[in-house]
Formats: structure tokens, C-alpha cells, sequence
């Protein structure tokens, strides 16, 4: 066994995977389970390898990375086929699970960004780093849809009961595909295994009172998760910070946002549309920020051209619209949809007979809020509405009573260009 493939594996396991904070179903660290398998398992230790010596070569940029990483795959390659031509309804979590390793790559967009420029909107989440998003946000989806498509085919196509054979591989199989759904803002395709299930189960026992709920009119399921978003925001007062620093609230923050996320992205889009989305922008600018700015974009695109549109809000509350103006506007900053959600913010506000900041703040509570992340980008939106608002009211003067502030970098469109 090699040096340096041994240097690769232990920076998989010790650097990288034990950042995620997931645990098993029997309560493991994903990373500890992992470890014990692929010390047994050739096959299991190669895909491990190629992991490391992928995020290390865009590190390093050598040429020794790119041998490792091209020898374990090679190795990956080979074992896959012979167990591949044993039929595809005796396939193992061990052969998904290097079948996912092989179309791992990381997004030359995003590295290209500095580490600031990740991260669009005004929201300020303290939580940027826990749960290994800032190594794993940079994964390369879309290069490899094709790819995903065929491991995902191969898990429904084979036979249930030889799943969760291997400790930990179904766990970060779970961990994975909701890692790509989250980047491409689509349904996890992976149905909640044991582990997810249990988290289920405890955050229903644990959630706030049904009343925190009340601002909402949605269904009993979509009040429950976010009834858990409250609880979330809650956790995140007990992280003291630290990429490395796991406490147990740091860990049951890391599951309890993970199933949120899960949840949310499985709900059907055009139902209770407005929420939804705001509830998306939150988690992502909030609970589980990814160190995309491309997923904000789209979504507070998204949520503007409703907010924007009076034939898609005649039914919804005022209360509900500037909970979701504040949100989206906080999220749209650096944009120029930045100018329509103040515009919004002022409209709804007008509406419910709020004229201070203080005020708003009271509202946001009674939905979703945390003053911890949103309060600056929230103060500074507010501010700018109302700067537009008395300009406005003074046309003669124009933009002249406009505080001073960098204008939009670029429309939504040319992002996605």
C-alpha cells in the first residue's frame, strides 16, 4: 500500500469527512464508521483515496495527486465492472458508493470566486463552516448528471435488503444525495433512510409549541418544518464557532438542518409558493448557507417576480409578504432585484402600519428570524427602502436623497450568463 495513498485516505477521513458532523443510525461518527470499513475493504479504501486526492489536487495543483487519484480510479473502475457484471440486483453500498466517487469533482466557478464572493446576499450566518460546506459546497454537480442518474438507477434497481450492509456507507450516500439536490435546488432522490427517519422522530418530540406556527397557513407538515427552522435558529445560539469544534448541540444542529433541508426540497413546488421559497432562502443564507451565490440568485429571482406580481399575492397576507420581502431582499443584495424587494418591503410595510425598524423586527419574529444573521442586512435593506420611498415621494429631486451605498454588480440574468 502506498505512502502516499495512505496520506490521501487519512485526509478523507480525518480532514474532510469528520467535518460533516453526521452520525449513523446507531450513533457513530460517519467518519469513524467509514474508517472501520475501508481499513477491510480494497474497493471501499481506493474510493476513500480518490477523495482525498481529489479536493488535494486542486489544493496542490501536482502532478503527484493526479497520479494517486487517477491510480485509485483506475482501481475503482476495474472492481466495479467485474461486480457490475454479477447483475445489478445484488449491487452493494460499497460499489454505489465508489460509483458517486468517481464523478466527484469540484466546480472551477466556484474557485475560481475568493472565499467572500461564495457567499451572495446581506445575511451573516455564523454557521458558514460547521458541517464541512466550505469543502463540500464546491462539488461539481452538473458536469455529472448523467453520471448520478446511472448510481441513482442502480440503488432502485437492486435488491433492498443488501442495503446497510457496510457501516456508514448508506449514511453518506444519504449525506451526498442531498448534498447534489441542495446545489441544483432539486427533490432528494434517495427516500429517508434509518438514520433520517430517527432524526424525524426526536425533532417532532422536541419541536417549539404548535402556537409558533400560528403566522403561517399552511398544511401540518409544512408548519412542522418550520416549526423545526425556529428550533434550528435556537441551536445556533449554543455554536460557539470553529470549523473542528462538534459539540453535541453543534452535531444535532448539523442533523436537525440537514432533515429540514431534505423536507423542504421535497415539497411540491406551486404549493404555498411564497413561503416555500422564503423558507428555502432562509436555509440557505441561514441554516445551511452554501458557499454558492448562484442558489440565492435563483431563488430570490424567483421570489421577487412573485412579490412583484399582485395577481400571485391577492390571497396572501401582509404579514406573510413583508416576512418574505426582508427575507428575499436580505438575499437579493449585490443584485438589482435589490431595488424591487425594498420597494416591497415598503409596500407591505405601509400596509401593516409599521414606521419602525423595531417594529419589523417584532413582525419577523412571529415568523422566521434570527437578529444574529439577518439583523445588519435587514437594518440596511429598511434603510434603503425608506431612503426610495422619500425619494420618490420628491421626484423633482430625483435619487438625491439616496444614502450612499455600491450599487447593484450585476442583474440576476448576467449571473446565470
Amino acid at each position: 500500500m502506498e505512502r502516499e495513498a495512505v496520506d490521501r485516505y487519512n485526509l478523507a477521513i480525518t480532514d474532510l469527512l469528520s467535518t460533516m458532523g453526521v452520525q449513523t443510525a446507531a450513533k457513530e461518527p460517519l467518519h469513524s464508521a467509514l474508517y472501520r470499513s475501508a481499513m477491510s475493504d480494497p474497493l471501499l479504501f481506493h474510493a476513500v483515496v480518490a477523495g482525498g486526492a481529489t479536493h488535494l489536487r486542486f489544493l496542490t495543483n501536482s502532478m503527484e495527486d493526479r497520479r494517486i487519484l487517477l491510480r485509485a480510479q483506475s482501481q475503482i473502475a476495474r472492481t466495479v465492472r467485474q461486480r457490475l457484471a454479477a447483475g445489478i440486483t445484488t449491487i452493494s453500498d460499497t460499489v454505489l458508493f465508489s460509483i458517486m466517487t468517481m464523478s466527484v469533482d469540484q466546480s472551477p466557478y466556484l474557485l475560481s470566486l475568493a472565499p467572500e464572493e461564495r457567499y451572495a446576499s446581506d445575511f451573516d450566518s455564523p454557521v458558514k463552516s460547521l458541517g464541512g460546506l466550505v469543502w463540500m459546497g464546491l462539488i461539481d454537480f452538473e458536469p455529472n448528471a448523467n453520471h448520478t442518474a446511472a448510481w441513482m438507477h442502480l440503488l432502485r434497481a437492486r435488491d433492498p435488503s443488501l442495503s446497510n450492509k457496510v457501516p456508514g456507507l448508506i449514511d453518506y450516500l444519504q449525506a451526498s444525495d442531498l448534498l447534489r439536490a441542495s446545489a441544483l435546488l432539486q427533490k432528494p432522490g434517495m427516500e429517508m433512510q434509518e438514520a433520517y427517519c430517527l432524526q424525524a422522530e426526536r425533532q417532532a418530540a422536541n419541536r417549539p409549541d404548535a402556537s409558533e406556527a400560528d403566522a403561517f397557513h399552511v398544511d401540518a407538515h409544512f408548519k412542522g418544518i418550520l416549526l423545526d427552522m425556529k428550533a434550528c435558529c435556537r441551536l445556533i445560539d449554543h455554536y460557539s464557532g470553529g470549523e473542528y469544534h462538534l459539540s453535541p448541540e453543534a452535531s444535532e444542529f448539523i442533523h436537525c438542518r440537514n432533515l429540514i433541508l431534505y423536507q423542504l426540497l421535497s415539497l411540491p413546488p406551486g404549493v404555498s409558493e411564497i413561503c416555500r421559497l422564503t423558507a428555502l432562502v432562509f436555509n440557505y443564507g441561514v441554516l445551511c448557507p452554501f458557499p454558492d451565490p448562484r442558489i440565492l440568485w435563483k431563488l430570490s429571482r424567483q421570489l421577487g417576480a412573485i412579490l412583484s406580481n399582485p395577481q400571485r399575492t391577492a390571497n396572501e397576507g401582509a404579514g406573510l409578504l413583508l416576512w418574505a420581502a426582508v427575507i428575499g431582499g436580505i438575499a437579493a443584495a449585490g443584485t438589482t432585484a435589490y431595488d424591487s424587494f425594498a420597494d416591497s418591503v415598503n409596500r407591505f410595510a405601509d400596509l401593516l402600519g409599521l414606521e419602525e425598524w423595531s417594529q419589523i423586527v417584532t413582525h419577523l419574529e412571529s415568523f422566521i428570524w434570527l437578529e444574529r444573521a439577518c439583523g445588519v442586512g435587514g437594518r440596511t435593506l429598511w434603510g434603503w427602502a425608506r431612503a426610495r420611498a422619500l425619494a420618490l415621494g420628491n421626484k423633482g429631486f430625483g435619487y438625491l436623497y439616496l444614502p450612499s451605498r455600491e450599487r447593484p454588480k450585476a442583474t440576476v440574468e448576467e449571473c446565470f450568463d
